[in-house]
């Protein structure tokens, strides 16, 4: 009887014994699996937030580049507002800002014309934004006021 009580004691302790290495085990192979899954989750939102800043980066792009061709639809037709700033309707979130210059040059951005006298000569400057990304472009015109014929010196995107 005392042997009997004995091995069921040494059968006890030995199950005891390999459940703790059990547990062990399991909670080392439970944080390597929750430190890959956190891994995978920051890798994808570090893709995520870099392609949503892309997207915003080109919507205000497009956005600026309407403003100028808006601008310049505005000049063909002379029917430009009193005040040189102004913002034309963009569908979807992005928005612009467009100045246009009429006889001064050499604007940097939509708060103010640029300095340089040039007869004859339009500029408009256009700032698009979408959400926390905005961008700028310029573009420099020649109009001939008899024939309202139009030439593009210049368009180009300007940093901010």
């Amino acid at each position: 009887m005392k042997n009997l009580k004995s091995q069921i004691l040494n059968l006890k302790s030995s199950g005891f014994r390999n459940g703790i290495v059990s547990l062990g085990a399991v909670l080392i192979l439970g944080s390597v699996v929750v430190g890959i899954a956190l891994s995978v989750a920051l890798i994808s939102y570090i893709l995520n937030s870099t392609n949503l800043a892309i997207k915003l980066s080109a919507e205000a792009l497009a956005a600026a580049q309407a403003g100028v061709n808006e601008g310049i639809m505005r000049i063909l037709r002379n029917d430009y507002p009193s005040s040189p700033t102004f913002s034309p309707f963009l569908p979807g979130g992005a928005s612009a800002t467009v100045r246009i210059c009429k006889d001064l040059t050499g604007g940097t951005s939509v708060s103010g014309c640029g300095a340089t006298p040039a007869s004859g000569r339009y500029e408009i400057i256009s700032e698009g934004a979408s959400l926390l990304k905005k961008r700028l472009v310029v573009a420099v015109l020649d109009v001939n006021p008899i024939s309202r014929s139009l030439t593009v010196s210049s368009f180009a995107e300007k940093p901010l």
